[in-house]
């Protein structure tokens, strides 16, 4: 006997439409999951709660109490943490600083003799810069 076409297909395709629905909120989220920033790339140091983002932020205050406790911050950060991609951020940072950064550059003559060959080279080009913007 013939029914008509809804009704024939309307159980398959309630069903095959939540089928449809899971795999494409599933697909949705997975690329989601892998296309989205990820902020732990980089290693975070930190000097009294704050991190090395804030510490660099703060050190182009205007306030000399400010950029002195960056200063401070920065300068701990540079001999107390290990981490070779904070220590290449820090100095890059301080590199692009010029004459600014001259209190750091006994520091950063340490730093050239670091086991990490990315930390000595940055050390290498922020030494260098700072002593061109002398």
């Amino acid at each position: 006997m013939w029914k008509p076409l809804y009704l024939r297909v309307s159980g398959e395709l309630r069903k095959r439409t939540w089928i449809e629905v899971v795999v494409c909120v599933s697909v949705i989220m997975a690329l989601l999951a892998f296309n989205t920033t990820k902020t732990h790339l980089y290693p975070r140091a930190h000097y009294h709660w704050r991190d090395q983002f804030y510490w660099i932020s703060e050190w182009h205050a205007d306030d000399p109490t400010r950029k002195a406790k960056a200063t401070e911050a920065l300068t701990y950060m540079l001999e107390h943490r290990e981490e070779p991609l904070v220590h290449k951020q820090i100095l890059l940072t301080l590199a692009h600083q010029g004459r600014d950064a001259t209190p750091f550059l006994p520091l950063i003559r340490g730093l050239q003799q670091n086991k990490s060959e990315m930390v000595r080279k940055a050390a290498v080009f922020a030494e260098k810069q700072i002593s061109i913007a002398k």
